[in-house]
């Protein structure tokens, strides 16, 4: 009857630890060294052959005849045993392999979520420089015109009462105008009725008339000059 036995060296491998511990570590420091073996005799480049290979050499074909004895027979019920463990062995290494990759997928995901977050992060504090930068000199700018508006406001009220005094001035003096031309026009009758009067008078009585009501008129007009102005 045939069966498949563990390889001695492999099988030493294994149990080298003696209580199971680092058992994978050193199934897998086998495989290895085995397809390295094979890269080196066949020059071989494909690691993924030379690694099924070396794991196919784990694993050896044995006769099992009648009349072996009870320790051969316990021999190899041992290493099918452990064919079996190293089985399961190398399926949980290879899930592991896979969960690791898995992980470093992600991880390598995550590092470069990270730099496009930093990137970000620091394109939004850029533009938040650049938008306080301009509130600073629209800020300068709004004092700088508020400044001049105030200026321009109390230059405005000053004219404003420049111009009110000047309205007060001109209705004074219109008044002042008004008042004169009465005077003046109270004059100018003044004058007519002594010329009137002048005319039916002789030489002699005119100039009588005249020396004593032209000094009267003409101190009335200077009284009213000065009272005007």
């Amino acid at each position: 009857m045939s069966a498949n036995v563990l390889s001695p060296r492999a099988y030493a491998a294994l149990v080298a630890g003696g209580d199971g511990s680092g058992i994978m570590a050193r199934l897998e420091a086998e495989v290895r060294r085995r397809a390295e073996e094979q890269w080196k005799q066949t020059g071989e480049d494909d690691e993924l052959l030379n690694w099924n290979l070396a794991e196919k050499q784990l694993v050896r074909p044995t006769m099992a005849g009648y009349g072996q004895s009870q320790g051969s027979t316990a021999g190899s019920q041992d290493q099918e045993r452990s064919a079996s463990q190293e089985d399961s062995l190398r399926r949980q290494l290879e899930a592991q392999r896979q969960a690791c990759q898995g992980l470093q997928h992600e991880l390598a995901e995550t590092d470069q979520l990270l730099v496009e977050r930093n990137q970000y992060c620091r394109e939004v504090e850029l533009r938040v420089g650049e938008l306080s930068r301009k509130n600073k000199l629209q800020d300068e700018e709004l004092a700088s015109k508020t400044k001049a508006l105030s200026i321009l406001q109390e230059d405005g009220n000053a004219m404003e009462r420049r111009c009110a005094d000047g309205d007060a001035m001109v209705q004074e003096l219109m008044s002042k105008n008004q008042k004169l031309e009465r005077v003046l026009k109270e004059l100018c009758g003044d004058f007519h009725s002594v010329e009137e009067v002048m005319s039916g008078c002789s030489p002699q009585q005119a100039r009588l008339l005249f020396s004593r009501t032209v000094p009267g008129l003409q101190q009335k007009r200077r009284f009213a000059v000065r009272t005007e102005c």
